[in-house]
């Protein structure tokens, strides 16, 4: 199993990088909230209840997000496959799993983390089972990103082999290849000064800008992968993408670590857990820096850790984020 990493917490920070935090949507809004211009469920189980498509897409959610997609980069990511392959195309499943606080400090011997990377594993026998022509793609968001690396050292390598493409963002495992698969599938994105990618139990603006940043790009170095894809009337679905493209053609690992750029403060949006930070309807700070997890314990003022209260609704914390 992957030896996931201990994460020890020294102060809990989010500094602004590319963007004023004021410019950024509410907080408390936190739990459950869905980035503007991002629709769709933050659950969806088209493998275990849905028919057969072309393209199975897999999506293991950061940490306290909500649902099993979330409502951040999971659903993003969803929109942008389905504008480029068309919606009658994909089929989109959510791993189940705790998705807890515990699960993003004990790695390997969490139950959490054991029980997502099965659960992934065992929806990819299901749809290979189901779908023998289905074409696998797998993609995680911070701890989900975890369960990602974890799933495929569960796979047979004939299954694994069915996988066309695994994607993950903010991944605490960015430094380790992905296992049983050919890296030229593989993509990382890591935003610059996104610590969690570094394995520092520190969240930055930059680790919550994916789902606006990086799934545009992520989606058409899958398309990249996939080749053509045909509905059951024969027809090929269209490879537009509205995206800037990406490079893909290394023998190693492709690690996408550009800057989130004018993006990075939408993702803000979509903290799924930090509805749990107790309200701070004062943290947000000028546009040099931000104690936006200053008012954990439920200050409004921001000023300290409190009791960790909060702590309950740090999405993604630990693989990290959300």
């Amino acid at each position: 199993m992957v030896a996931f990493k201990y994460y020890t917490i020294f102060a809990l920070v989010a500094a602004s990088s590319a963007a004023p935090v004021n410019s950024a949507p509410k907080l408390e809004a936190r739990q459950g909230f869905s980035i503007p211009g991002i629709g769709g469920s933050d659950t969806a189980n088209d493998v275990t209840s849905g028919t057969c498509k072309p393209v199975t897409y897999i999506f293991a959610r950061g940490t306290t997000e909500t649902g099993n997609m979330g409502s951040t980069v999971g659903p993003a990511l969803k929109e942008k496959l389905e504008s480029a392959l068309g919606a009658d195309q994909v089929a989109t499943q959510g791993v189940n799993y705790p998705a807890d606080i515990a699960g993003t400090f004990v790695g390997s011997v969490s139950p959490g983390q054991a029980q997502g990377s099965q659960n992934c594993a065992q929806l990819v026998k299901q749809a290979i089972s189901k779908c023998p022509d289905t074409k696998i793609v797998l993609a995680g968001y911070s701890q989900g990103a975890q369960q990602v690396h974890g799933c495929l050292i569960d796979l047979s390598t004939d299954e694994a082999a069915k996988v066309a493409a695994a994607v993950t963002f903010g991944d605490p495992l960015q430094a380790q290849p992905f296992r049983n698969i050919d890296q030229s599938k593989t993509k990382i994105f890591c935003a610059a000064g996104d610590l969690v990618c570094t394995n520092q139990f520190i969240i930055t603006p930059a680790h919550l800008s994916y789902a606006s940043a990086s799934t545009g790009p992520a989606a058409q170095f899958i398309q990249s992968q996939l080749g053509s894809t045909s509905s059951s009337s024969g027809a090929t679905s269209p490879g537009n993408s509205s995206s800037s493209s990406t490079s893909s053609g290394s023998t190693g690992t492709s690690t996408d670590s550009s800057s989130p750029g004018s993006g990075l403060m939408s993702g803000l949006g979509g903290l799924s857990g930090l509805g749990g930070l107790g309200g701070s309807s004062g943290s947000t700070a000028s546009s040099g820096g931000s104690s936006l997890l200053g008012g954990l314990g439920g200050s409004s003022s921001g000023s300290g850790l409190g009791g960790l209260s909060g702590l309950s609704g740090l999405g993604g914390l630990g693989g990290s984020k959300n």
